[in-house]
């Protein structure tokens, strides 16, 4: 696990981004080595717990997955791009239809 996680910080070309991952990298080895898997179980969870209460311009970071809002189509498995006839919940916008009910009458004469 350690020689995988050398090699792949070879693939970051940013330095910033290079360095959160180095750091993250030794925080997982000493949790391992600690607790064995349930160590990297435990750091997994608490990153996961930590990306889901995170917001960037207001939208939660991994939005559409998680925090659930509404059960919608705005998830795994996503409609074509001119059938989708709302917007995405978690945008919190004022108008929940982005268009009309039929956006493309053309296909459908």
């Amino acid at each position: 696990m350690v020689a995988i996680t050398a090699v792949a910080s070879f693939a970051i070309p940013d330095f910033s981004f290079g360095f959160h991952l180095r750091l993250m990298r030794f925080i997982f080895i000493f949790l391992g080595y600690i607790a064995g898997f349930f160590g990297i179980a435990l750091g997994i969870f608490v990153y996961l717990c930590i990306l889901t209460n995170l917001k960037s311009f207001g939208v939660p970071y991994m939005a559409p997955y998680a925090p659930v809002t509404k059960v919608n189509s705005n998830g795994y498995f996503l409609e074509p791009v001119w059938r989708r006839e709302k917007r995405a919940d978690y945008l919190n916008t004022k108008k929940e239809k982005a268009q009309n009910h039929i956006s493309m009458k053309w296909r459908y004469k």
